[in-house]
């Protein structure tokens, strides 16, 4: 009798975990417009998420501070350029990135590799570079895995990105929804 007791469980659990990961698919869709993200406005949104949670229950002593995000420190990489990428999450596969100011939209697919509780994600974007006879360079895909970590709890907040495993020095951008 144990044995369909645990059938069960084991079911509810793939099917509320492909639904985590549908919500998350879902709530990317559409185009987003990303800048470097800088220690204050990492504090102020943190400080913002503080207050909602107090005002949602006073819950606001239980969250924990992010003292990264209290320490004086240098600039990263990313914040000493002024650069604006748009991301359009077109569909559940493909992908537009455009940098604000030059150049060709580059078009990719992308998928959810896995959800990252409590509000992020895993993704990986896959661009295709075309063959280049000037250097003799065959056409190429090249894949990178992002980290998402969404600020907020509704449809609209806006999120951070870093390439995975890099540098934290390198930063991350924060997105939010074109408007």
């Amino acid at each position: 009798m144990k044995f369909p007791r645990l059938l069960a469980v084991c079911c509810l659990f793939v099917l509320s975990m492909a639904g985590c990961q549908q919500s998350l698919t879902d709530r990317l869709m559409g185009e987003w417009v990303g800048t470097p993200d800088t220690a204050a406005a990492a504090a102020e949104r943190s400080a913002q998420t503080k207050a909602n949670a107090a005002e949602m229950g006073g819950e606001a002593a239980a969250l924990p501070v992010d003292e990264n995000l209290t320490k004086k420190r240098e600039k990263t990489d990313l914040e000493q350029h002024d650069v604006t990428i748009t991301l359009d999450f077109k569909n559940r596969t493909d992908v537009e990135m455009k940098i604000a100011g030059g150049g060709q939209p580059l078009n990719g697919r992308w998928r959810l590799v896995q959800a990252l509780p409590p509000r992020g994600a895993e993704i990986e974007i896959s661009l295709k570079h075309d063959a280049s006879e000037k250097d003799g360079k065959p056409q190429s895909t090249e894949k990178r895995r992002f980290v998402i970590d969404f600020q907020g709890d509704d449809n609209d907040a806006g999120f951070t990105l870093s390439e995975k495993g890099a540098d934290p020095q390198f930063g991350r951008l924060y997105f939010k929804r074109k408007d």
